[in-house]
């Protein structure tokens, strides 16, 4: 074992005591209506309109339209409160909803300006659930939480083992595995009749299964999990263990109170002590414990290790703790990435299959075009199977622009700016709403058709640059989207291989909120065994 990884393994771990987000612009230069950049003390600033002058609703003094919000029960469809607000406002408009005042953006031409003129440290706004859960436990921010000189520490190591292409071609094999475990795991839940239920529980321990696997963790849609500790960790088994149980329970119970918490502060929810906030820090505590014993189970192997100098260090907690990042960093560090990759790949599959058992044609197109690359299921899939098949990831795709998980981002202003020809002060929470960009007619032909072949090279020059961003964009981006994208390929091949895909009943998801986008309702297929 190297010297520098030996004096991090031996030092001690914390123990466990007791969003969407909105970057930041250093640079002086500024967005206006046309989405070019000028000065805005120069002729657009005195030519730009006042920022009370933004259109959008009244509300309430103090909560804004946090009442309405809460009475009308449209938290967990904002995605679709935020379209309807585009439709009645336009290209951009602001909001009050309890705490903070957000402007949101829809025109790609500006969200295109704002991002290329991100400083060197973009800056989120915080999901301020999050950091006080973090401050009464006494732990560190990590990369997704953390902005600044440290979040560029943080995501710098994240990005040489989470962001090269061959680290993905690296941990394609463990995430085959888990995926053809998955085609297993199927056939035990089916019934009599070959249904299987809520395939977003079933999708939910793929996921984490796969990330516990094979090292590697994305932030807003991702994958992350099992690649971190280099072990199965037991969820697509008959009876997982405890450990394994634990991770799903405080991984719900975060996210299911998040949106509690989004209207009204989650200070107030700790005075009242609440139970949304009782079981929302009782979720952050179990996900820290489960972390940290997860940690040590690696630091106790790295210890029997010898002669580690020569050898890649292939587990990302090991890598951290390599470049000498603090035992209590890596835990914030492990635990934030985890964070970003819950719910995410697993909701985009449950999108997916329910999409193409509703679209029998083009599910018998991609079956075509995976049989012909990929011919025999027993044979491991390989990166180079998967760039011949342009049909496949034009499927993803078009699933993200329909249902980006990561449904809405942010920007927070550094400086005073012009967008779309209004004054925008510094510390202005911007949100880039993606869901709502991928359904304009002005960025895509018949937007509501599901077609993945407009994402063939030769029509790509239709679809409007900036209006697909389902994983962020810039420094901020997610650090796991060559991992998320290469994971959902795999097990989308491995599912057309095996099943036909039908549904009981048409239905149309629409999707709701919690933190990420879900499917509104349960996912409930019928799996025919393909010969």
């Amino acid at each position: 074992m190297s010297l520098r990884l030996a004096k991090c393994v031996s030092s001690p771990v914390y123990s466990v005591s007791g969003q969407p987000s909105l970057g930041l612009l250093s640079s002086r230069w500024k967005s206006t209506a046309s989405g070019q950049v000028a000065h805005d003390e120069g002729q657009e600033g005195a030519t730009a309109k006042p920022f009370e002058a933004i259109p959008g609703p009244k509300g309430l003094p103090l909560v804004g339209t946090a009442l309405h919000a809460a009475m009308g029960g449209w938290m967990d469809k904002f995605h679709l409160h935020m379209q309807n607000r585009w439709r009645q406002y336009g290209s951009i408009y602001k909001e009050i909803i309890g705490p903070q005042e957000i402007v949101c953006m829809f025109d790609p031409e500006d969200v295109a300006a704002v991002l290329r003129a991100e400083g060197r440290y973009p800056r989120r706004h915080s999901v301020d659930s999050f950091y006080l859960a973090r401050e009464i436990m006494g732990h560190k921010l990590g990369v997704l939480l953390e902005n600044d000189e440290k979040w560029q520490q943080y995501r710098t190591v994240m990005n040489k083992k989470l962001l090269r292409p061959q680290q993905a071609a690296a941990f394609t094999p463990m995430m085959d595995e888990a995926a053809s475990n998955f085609m297993s795991y199927l056939r035990r839940k089916r019934d009599q009749g070959g249904m299987v239920t809520d395939l977003q529980a079933h999708l939910f321990r793929w996921a984490m299964e796969c990330k516990y696997q094979i090292q590697c963790i994305c932030i807003y849609i991702a994958a992350g999990c099992t690649a971190m500790f280099n072990q199965h960790l037991g969820l697509l088994s008959e009876d997982p263990p405890q450990l394994a149980k634990d991770f799903i329970s405080c991984s719900m119970a975060i996210l299911d109170t998040t949106n509690t918490m989004m209207t009204i502060p989650p200070k107030v929810h700790k005075a009242l002590n609440t139970n949304a906030w009782k079981e929302h820090l009782e979720g952050w505590q179990t996900s820290f414990r489960v972390t940290k014993q997860l940690i040590e189970e690696i630091m106790e192997r790295e210890l029997k290790k010898e002669n580690e100098e020569d050898e890649e260090i292939s587990d990302l907690v090991s890598y951290l703790l390599s470049v000498k990042l603090r035992p209590e960093e890596v835990l914030a560090n492990i635990v934030d990435v985890l964070g970003g990759a819950v719910d995410t790949t697993s909701n985009t599959m449950a999108f997916t299959m329910h999409t193409l058992a509703r679209h029998p044609d083009i599910q018998e197109k991609l079956h075509d075009e995976v049989m012909r690359v990929a011919p025999d299921r027993q044979a491991p899939v390989t990166q180079e199977q998967v760039q011949k098949m342009p049909y496949l990831r034009g499927v993803i795709k078009e699933i993200l622009r329909l249902y980006p998980v990561a449904y809405i981002f942010s920007r927070v202003l550094n400086h005073d700016a012009v967008v779309h020809g209004y004054k925008i002060p510094a510390g202005t929470n911007l949100v880039v709403c993606p869901y709502v960009m991928g359904r304009d007619p002005k960025s895509y032909d018949n937007p509501e058709e599901f077609r993945p072949e407009r994402w063939y090279r030769e029509n790509r020059e239709s679809v409007k640059a900036f209006s697909w961003l389902p994983f962020g964009f810039g420094a901020r981006g997610c650090v796991g989207r060559r991992i998320a994208e290469t994971e959902m390929h795999l097990v989308l091949i491995r599912i057309c291989q095996n099943f036909v895909l039908e549904q009981k009943k048409d239905e149309e998801l629409v999707g709701r909120i919690r933190l990420v986008l879900i499917p509104d309702k349960s996912v409930d297929l019928k799996l025919t065994d393909r010969n």
